[in-house]
């Protein structure tokens, strides 16, 4: 026999709340990216595969894959470093 789980305590938009909270502070600091790590991610997330992306945009396979490492790791630092970070993840 299959259990419910129990009901939440919580107001149901405190959830909707902490995750627009944290799509602010991930807008806040993608918009600070240089042009083509924003082009990159946008690419990416419509699902377009590196080798596509570097064909559309004149630069090596290889380079375009580095590009994206660095540009992910600079936007998380971005993200861990604002004070707004700790408030969020300490809310959880």
């Amino acid at each position: 026999m299959l259990r419910r789980p129990p009901r939440s305590t919580h107001f149901p938009y405190t959830t909707l709340f902490r995750s627009n909270e944290r799509y602010k502070l991930y807008k806040k600091h993608y918009y600070k990216l240089d042009k083509l790590c924003k082009e990159i991610f946008k690419m990416l997330n419509k699902g377009v595969p590196v080798w596509e992306i570097a064909n559309e945009l004149n630069y090596q396979k290889r380079y375009i894959y580095n590009k994206k490492i660095l540009c992910k790791k600079e936007l998380l630092e971005r993200i861990m470093k604002d004070p707004m970070y700790e408030k969020l993840r300490t809310k959880n």
